[in-house]
């Protein structure tokens, strides 16, 4: 008893610590965001010594903030959900389909995760050029379920492996139809694989800036 009260402590302290670690950043973003100029550099850590309203005035009047985080809300939510939506689909044929064939697909989808997207990026340009969307929001999306695919498609593919095979078969026998056996047994039980795929690719598409940066040109897209 003593052995495990001694590790959950040090857990607790480790993950305190780590609590710290991620929280600082955060407090310093918040506090700073109060502070003129040269209080950010003179005082970076500590609290405003007088609390500035006027940044954040500045931003919702001049900044065009409220069009920028739709747009990025936009994208981010409809990538989000087309990639869930192939990945799932993607991850049941692999997942079911037994051969040679499905296993060189699946480390094909794999292989994506070692080869960074935007060393495509001109062939890329040339894609969206060719489907008219340069300059709009929608040339982000594509580009975006391309790049969770492969990490989606190995998450998920691991977790469907893992239900019984013996629930598919008692629905085919119900008469029920490949994709409503996705749709009503399969998808039900993956909301966790789901929601570890939607979170660990929400960060990367959130923050991106290569790819509005090359496709995007105009401000008020």
């Amino acid at each position: 008893m003593r052995i495990l009260r001694g590790k959950s402590i040090a857990s607790h302290i480790v993950l305190c610590l780590w609590l710290i670690i991620v929280l600082f950043p955060l407090y310093v973003l918040i506090t700073g965001s109060f502070k003129d100029k040269d209080s950010i550099y003179t005082n970076p850590f500590g609290l405003p010594e007088v609390w500035n309203f006027s940044n954040y005035v500045e931003v919702f009047a001049r900044g065009d903030f409220i069009m920028y985080f739709q747009n990025s809300l936009v994208v981010v939510l409809l990538s989000l959900f087309l990639l869930l939506v192939f990945g799932s689909m993607a991850s049941y044929a692999l997942a079911k389909w037994r051969g040679r064939i499905s296993s060189v697909l699946f480390f094909f989808f794999i292989a994506g995760m070692m080869m960074p997207i935007r060393i495509a990026s001109i062939r890329l340009i040339a894609i969206i050029r060719a489907l008219g969307l340069v300059d709009t929001i929608w040339a982000l999306i594509p580009i975006y379920v391309a790049m969770g695919l492969p990490i989606a498609v190995f998450i998920l593919t691991e977790f469907i492996r893992q239900i019984p095979d013996e629930l598919s078969e008692a629905a085919l026998i119900d008469g029920c139809s490949r994709f409503n056996i996705l749709r009503r047994i399969v998808v039900p039980l993956l909301k966790p694989a789901l929601a570890t795929v939607a979170i660990y690719n929400l960060v990367p598409f959130w923050n991106d800036l290569w790819f509005p940066l090359i496709l995007i040109s105009s401000e008020r897209s």
